[in-house]
């Protein structure tokens, strides 16, 4: 009997995100600051260094953001206005 050795699981590599995204991305931490001011407790979207679409619901700013810029890759998240505190019980 031969011994063959076990296959590896395939490596996946996602493709890496678009680079509009990644700017858009990078445009929100740079001005997070302001962001908390203008858009406290809402989503948003930003692409080409600007929010495209904000709304209190992360589908309501997915469905303005695709509508004004059908195709487009925009960074979305939410901007938290108060700090929150998220904490759980420990299972022992």
């Amino acid at each position: 009997m031969s011994t063959q050795p076990a296959l590896s699981p395939p490596t996946v590599v996602p493709p890496p995100p678009p680079a509009e995204y990644v700017a858009a991305k990078r445009w929100v931490e740079a001005h997070m600051d302001e962001l908390v001011q203008q858009h406290p407790d809402q989503w948003i979207a930003a692409l080409d260094d600007q929010v495209v679409a904000a709304a209190t619901g992360l589908g309501e700013v997915e469905r303005l953001a695709e509508a004004r810029h059908p195709g487009r890759s925009p960074f979305v998240c939410l901007i938290e206005g108060t700090p929150r505190v998220y904490a759980g019980r420990a299972r022992v």
